[in-house]
């Protein structure tokens, strides 16, 4: 157990737990479902942002021993939001918020059933 976690709030202790949770589960769910892809690249950013924070307020604490975690999780994010963003995007996701009719433009030559009516 971390040294910290008996000097604050169980609230506050859970909250960093379901935020932990939450970036992990941002991290992989959008990517596996192919649903909202880019969830996947802002989950990863903000969880850079929660280990520049954890960095923080480890050092302020003198906890320098855990820093170099935090440092790896960082570069892993930082490798997610590289590949999700830039190298490898998932283009091929739906789209969930249209309807399907609208998600795509028609590019067949046929034509639409009311107009053959």
């Amino acid at each position: 157990m971390m040294p910290w976690v008996d000097e604050y709030s169980e609230t506050f202790v859970r909250f960093i737990g379901v935020v932990d949770i939450a970036g992990g589960l941002g991290l992989l769910l959008p990517s596996l479902t192919r649903t909202m892809p880019r969830l996947t690249v802002l989950a990863a950013a903000a969880c850079v942002l929660l280990q520049v924070l954890a960095i923080g307020f480890h050092a302020m604490r003198g906890e320098f021993d855990v820093l170099p975690l935090n440092a790896v999780y960082i570069a892993l994010a930082l490798i997610v939001l590289w590949g999700r963003g830039r190298k490898a995007p998932n283009r091929h996701a739906r789209i969930v918020l249209m309807p399907r009719h609208q998600a795509r433009p028609n590019t067949s030559k046929r034509k639409p059933d009311h107009e053959n009516l």
